[in-house]
């Protein structure tokens, strides 16, 4: 197939774009993804200030907690998380009870619900399985904090 534009960008066929808008973002050392080694993570949400070092941009720390501890390094995030991470040649998903996170058949990703999209089930890590079209979880963590009741949607 030849190369076609989505909006001034070249893609091929089987090429996936991940963008991230972030309003407040004004620092050059804060823009998404993070990157920490091969691994990058492009994270919606807050982490509570009181567990980061000063200085530390909270998507850089959740992408070093994740790469230096595991998976379930989530279980000990306070705030709100919905992210996608690129890692060792694989894409995953996942959010917390409190960040929303929908997908489509298509894995077209979003913070906002749109027409043929389902919420992301919290609590899991997805891997994007690119052959079968599913979502495989690979691991499992808990909210820390929720101090919201948001009802999933049927």
């Amino acid at each position: 197939m030849p190369d076609t534009l989505i909006d001034g960008i070249p893609c091929k066929q089987g090429d996936f774009i991940i963008a991230h808008s972030q309003a407040p973002t004004t620092n050059a050392n804060s823009i998404h993804p993070a990157v920490y080694g091969d691994a990058l993570l492009w994270h919606n949400g807050i982490i509570k200030q009181n567990k980061l070092s000063p200085g530390t941009w909270d998507t850089a720390w959740l992408l070093e907690q994740i790469i230096n501890y595991g998976w379930s390094s989530l279980s000990r995030v306070d705030g709100t998380f919905a992210c996608i991470m690129y890692m060792n040649e694989s894409l995953y998903v996942f959010r917390n009870e409190i960040s929303p996170l929908f997908i489509d058949d298509r894995f077209n990703i979003s913070s906002t619900k749109y027409q043929g999209s389902v919420p992301l089930t919290p609590n899991k890590v997805w891997k994007l399985n690119f052959e079968t079209m599913c979502l495989d979880a690979v691991a499992y963590f808990e909210t820390t904090e929720n101090p919201y009741y948001i009802p999933e949607e049927a």
